[in-house]
């Protein structure tokens, strides 16, 4: 016990170092301090913040010096997000241990197919649902519907949009299954499901396990010297324009399983000069994939493409079991979190095929007189 206080004595930011979860719900009467996942009875008591925007303004500040890993929990309800998230550069000092993420409470995620009773944001504003400004964040199992309508104007309309304009060294953004849909009018540039322009160098950008479409671009970005763009098992549908606009320029890009369909060009590429180009197994319904013949001109079978289910379906023939194996990358789950890979070999996209488990059969006897009989003392039950 006196080693521990010596220690807490000598270095006093030890004793803060223990991670922190705050919690929003948007159906909330009263904004509150954030450490329940129930509305507060009154402005400021016990219980949760009443939407993501407050909940950054409450708890942004130098993570670092807090030794802080924060983690914002989206609690469910029937009511959206109305309002924006941003994570300004100006409020937040982060790096690779003390950060924020932004989640959904397990109870409350979606199952890989737009759920209205269940935590989303469903925001029309003229940047993006969530804007990124700092190097490190994490965002897991949102959904994140971006409504803006008008003529565009030179705005922007993203569902994620990050930008970091050159100032970082170093850092790690992951985008991991969430649902990203476009329901406004924008037909030109500015609506885009997730846009990055990072002009940093050495930023990770990890984009795994999404299910995005309806946007004019569903993802839209660059990767440039010295950063590392991973995009690996997504699912890109009906893309206005493009599925997927992409520069590589002298970064790392890393591109597999992704299932891109649509009737727009799949994939666009700006500039490769200098890229380090690693690719595997993405199917388009283009000509377009980097992987081939054997990967191009494919239309995969969905749950139920018009009521946007783009869970591959049982009898899908181009995804299934088509995939490359990226464990060693850290994908261990597709979108609904079922266990990657199903039947030893990787789907490609974000939705793992899994077959309903078998019933087991209720155990039955014949009697004597010829009788089906179905319970476990031979009783009959006809």
């Amino acid at each position: 016990m006196r080693k521990l206080l010596f220690l807490l004595l000598l270095f006093p930011s030890l004793a803060l170092a223990a991670p922190k979860t705050a919690y929003f719900k948007d159906d909330c009467a009263n904004n509150g301090d954030g450490t329940s996942a129930a509305c507060a009875a009154s402005p400021g008591g016990v219980g949760a913040y009443n939407s993501c925007a407050n909940a950054v303004t409450a708890e942004k500040g130098n993570l670092v010096t807090a030794t802080r890993l924060l983690t914002l929990v989206h609690v469910g309800s029937a009511t959206a997000s109305s309002t924006a998230c941003n994570f300004l550069a100006a409020d937040w000092t982060v790096n690779s241990s003390y950060y924020p993420k932004v989640v959904t409470l397990t109870s409350d995620r979606h199952n890989g197919v737009v759920d209205t009773a269940e935590a989303r944001f469903s925001v029309a504003d003229n940047t993006a649902v969530i804007r990124v400004e700092i190097p490190f964040l994490d965002l897991e199992g949102l959904q994140i519907n971006q409504t803006k309508t008008g003529a565009g104007g030179g705005t922007d309309a993203a569902g994620i949009k990050i930008y970091l304009p050159g100032t970082d060294t170093v850092g790690r953004i992951r985008i991991k299954q969430n649902l990203i849909w476009y329901t406004g009018d924008y037909t030109n540039q500015a609506a885009q499901g997730i846009a990055y322009a990072v002009d940093s160098t050495g930023v990770e950008i990890l984009i795994e396990n999404n299910i995005i479409y309806d946007w004019n671009y569903n993802i839209f970005g660059r990767c440039r010297v010295g950063d590392t763009c991973t995009i690996q098992n997504n699912t890109l549908v009906d893309g206005v324009t493009n599925e997927f606009w992409f520069e590589r320029y002298n970064g790392t890009f890393n591109f597999y399983n992704n299932l891109i369909q649509g009737a727009g060009t799949n994939i666009q590429w700006n500039g490769s000069s200098g890229a380090t180009f690693n690719s595997g197994t993405n199917d388009t319904e283009d000509t377009s994939s980097p992987d081939g013949a054997s990967f191009q001109s494919k239309v995969a079978v969905f749950v139920n493409e018009a009521s946007n289910n783009f869970l591959l379906d049982s009898t899908d023939t181009v995804a299934k079991d088509l995939g490359t194996d990226r464990t060693a990358a850290g994908v261990t789950v597709d979108v609904q979190n079922n266990a990657r890979p199903y039947n030893s070999v990787f789907d490609i996209g974000a939705s793992e095929y899994t077959a309903a488990p078998t019933p087991t059969p209720t155990p039955s006897v014949t009697t004597r007189k010829g009788q089906k009989c179905y319970d476990r003392k031979g009783q009959c039950l006809q």
